[in-house]
């Protein structure tokens, strides 16, 4: 089964970005092996620890066969390193628009967060 590492913001809206990323694997399971470091790692608060995860991560990609970067308005930092590292390490990569209904969940989330 490839495996897929998938590259999403969080740090911006944590709550709704992790339930977009439950979209998003969810919807890739069965046909591919979602590596999501965001389920790894979001129960981290402290950026203390940012360079550490971001070992872990490129680690990750190491392992994977493919890397889906999720954009939204603009990459993150954490995307930005994570791409840059998956680009250098020769790794097919797929610039993704968001699912709908991820894009359906932010509309949402910022009409009522107003």
């Amino acid at each position: 089964m490839r495996r897929i590492f998938i590259s999403h913001p969080y740090s911006d809206i944590p709550r709704l970005r992790k339930q977009q990323v439950d979209h998003i694997c969810r919807s890739l399971s069965g046909v591919v092996l979602p590596i999501s470091p965001l389920h790894l790692f979001s129960f981290e608060k402290d950026d203390s620890k940012r360079e550490e995860i971001l070992e872990v991560c490129y680690d990750l990609i190491d392992i994977c066969d493919e890397f889906y970067i999720f954009e939204y308005n603009q990459l993150s930092k954490g995307q930005m390193n994570e791409v840059y590292y998956a680009n250098k390490s020769d790794i097919w990569i797929e610039f993704l628009n968001p699912p709908k209904k991820c894009v359906q969940m932010e509309n949402e989330w910022y009409k009522y967060s107003r």
